[in-house]
C-alpha cells in the first residue's frame, strides 16, 4: 500500500493540535494521517543497526576498554536516527513484528504492550560475535512548556 499524499489546499493548524493536548501523554496522540512516516515505529527500531559493524568489532577486540568504546559507540550512533526523521512513525499494534535479515546480522521487534508502547528488540550476528537483547518503553507528556521523555 502506497503513501497517501497532502492535499496541497489543506489547512491543518498545527497549534491547534498542540493546544488541545497540553498535558496529556503525547503517545496517545491523534494526528492526520499526512502527519506520519510511511514506516511503522518497528521499522524505525531495525534502523539502530545501522552501524552493527561496530558491535562485530567490539566482539573480535581483545582490549577490553576499546571494547566498551566500540559498544558505546553503537549507542550513540544510535540517534542519529532521530536527526533523520522529521515524522512521526505510525503506531504498531499489539503483537505485531517486524524481522530484518542480512548478510551481517538478523534483527526481530515484536510490539509487546500498546498502552503504554513497549517494544521489544532482539538482534544477533551472523557471524557469532553478539546478541543483542533490548526493549523500548518511553513515557511522554507535553506541557506547553515542557516536553518530557523518560
Amino acid at each position: 500500500m502506497l503513501p497517501w499524499l497532502k492535499d496541497p489546499n489543506a489547512k491543518i493548524s498545527f497549534w491547534a493540535i498542540i493546544k488541545d493536548n497540553l498535558g496529556k501523554d503525547i503517545s496517545k496522540l491523534s494526528v492526520p494521517v499526512f502527519f506520519n512516516d510511511p514506516t511503522s515505529l518497528l521499522q524505525k527500531c531495525a534502523q539502530s543497526m545501522e552501524y552493527n559493524e561496530l558491535l562485530d568489532r567490539a566482539g573480535t577486540e581483545p582490549n577490553p576498554a576499546k571494547r566498551i568504546a566500540l559498544i558505546a559507540i553503537h549507542g550513540i550512533s544510535q540517534v542519529t536516527i532521530c536527526e533523520r526523521t522529521v515524522s512521526k512513525p505510525f503506531n504498531p499494534l499489539l503483537g505485531e513484528t517486524y524481522e530484518y535479515v542480512c548478510n551481517d546480522f538478523s534483527y526481530l521487534a515484536e510490539q509487546v504492550s500498546h498502552h503504554p508502547p513497549i517494544t521489544a528488540n532482539y538482534c544477533r550476528s551472523n557471524k557469532g560475535l553478539y546478541s543483542l537483547f533490548t526493549n523500548q518503553k518511553t513515557n511522554t507528556k507535553f506541557t506547553g512548556k515542557m516536553l518530557a521523555l523518560t
